[in-house]
């Protein structure tokens, strides 16, 4: 009896075992839980765990030093790792079945990518803002967490229009400013530039210069910001120039 019962274990082993070559990587089971060992990145001994995306708390995390929880956090709430560096470590683990829109908008806005993830992770409509307005997505995410925005007050912000949403992330509420911020080309930008972003889509005079422009980029955003257009009338002529050419 002993040895039929090991002889069908063995059996059970070398199918599982034949079962797993065989089995395309994307229809295996990805584990829900990552652990990383970040010890050497912060000079301390620290471990992570992060959510993959395949879960229902997406790049939700706790932190633990020598095994005893010390932080943690599941909405707009990073770590305090770089996510290019989360991202070397584990990215394909941790972001497995992402829509490509919500990678594309990470990679805009890397020092907000745990938090962009976990808001697209949990609600529908920041998916849906993720492809059609990216910039105000991002917007909107880095006021929530400066604010400490729950997952249900995010949700309830993103039941409004688009003109609306720019008002609730500090532009001006238009719908002239949504359709700006809409055509807007990115690059990956940084926190330090989110200021000037703000100055020029919150100042109906810039908005005015941007409005017809045929090629509106981030930079140029950022260039207006600390220029006085009621001083310098030939500006929108001088911008729709420069946006040509750019």
């Amino acid at each position: 009896m002993l040895t039929t019962t090991r002889q069908a274990a063995t059996g059970l082993t070398a199918w599982l075992t034949r079962r797993a070559r065989t089995t395309p990587a994307r229809q295996r089971q990805t584990p829900r839980m990552r652990t990383l060992d970040v010890s050497r990145a912060v000079g301390y001994p620290l471990t992570l765990h992060v959510a993959a995306w395949r879960s229902t708390t997406p790049l939700a995390w706790q932190s633990l030093q020598d095994g005893e929880p010390l932080a943690r956090g599941d909405f707009l709430s990073s770590p305090g790792i770089a996510w290019d560096m989360l991202q070397a470590l584990q990215g394909d683990e941790l972001l497995d079945g992402m829509p490509a829109a919500v990678r594309a908008v990470m990679n805009w806005a890397p020092f907000l990518g745990i938090e962009l993830a976990q808001a697209c992770g949990r609600l529908d409509a920041a998916r849906e803002l993720a492809e059609s307005s990216p910039l105000l997505l991002i917007l909107l995410v880095e006021r929530g967490t400066r604010e400490g925005w729950t997952a249900e007050q995010l949700a309830q912000w993103l039941t409004h229009k688009q003109s609306g949403l720019c008002r609730m992330a500090g532009l001006c509420g238009t719908k002239s400013c949504a359709r700006l911020v809409r055509r807007c080309r990115l690059r990956p930008l940084t926190r330090g530039e989110l200021p000037s972003l703000r100055r020029t889509l919150s100042h109906d005079g810039k908005l005015a210069a941007l409005r017809h422009s045929p090629a509106l980029r981030l930079d140029h955003l950022v260039f207006l910001a600390n220029l006085d257009t009621a001083r310098w009338p030939g500006l929108p002529t001088m911008l729709d120039e420069l946006l040509v050419v750019a």
